[in-house]
């Protein structure tokens, strides 16, 4: 479903080798094809130029497909692997792909966002920020006291 929004799975980007390994051996020749990268080209997948999200919704787990119960694919970055196949909710990077492809036209100005924040649809003088940061352009340490999921104030979940 969250793929007919224009989100594709994070470990078929053309840049995931950077960021993962894939275990081939620990798939399915049958499932290979569940692991081929997407071509540069896609205009939904260029349409983010986001870092590679390992806690995005649309990266499946460690042992994805697999036929043997051992990981198909591997973090390069060890600190990052308990953050594949979380299926909890979007990831700020989610949410900030979708802002892109579908409320990006809804402010004719944008401001110029810091630390991976982008324009809120709703107010287009501000920025919504990712966790730990505050200010309209995202520019700030948020203090510890500031209410939010992954980044979201409830009122941000929704383009008008």
């Amino acid at each position: 479903l969250i793929s007919s929004l224009g989100l594709y799975p994070e470990h078929r980007r053309p840049d995931r080798d950077n960021f993962i390994t894939v275990n081939l051996i620990n798939v399915s020749p049958a499932n290979y094809f569940f692991f081929s990268t997407l071509p540069p080209s896609d205009a939904k997948l260029n349409a983010s130029n986001l870092p590679y999200d390992y806690g995005s919704i649309t990266q499946q787990s460690p042992k994805y497909l697999s036929w043997n119960n051992q990981p198909t694919m591997t973090a390069k970055d060890k600190l990052f692997q308990s953050s594949m196949g979380q299926r909890v909710q979007l990831s700020f990077l989610d949410k900030s792909t979708l802002n892109q492809l579908y409320c990006y036209s809804s402010c004719s100005s944008r401001p110029d966002c810091s630390n991976n924040g982008f324009p809120d649809s709703n107010n287009c003088n501000r920025c919504i920020c990712p966790d730990g940061y505050a200010g309209n352009l995202c520019q700030y340490y948020a203090p510890h006291n500031e209410q939010s999921i992954f980044g979201y104030h409830y009122r941000y979940f929704y383009c008008y």
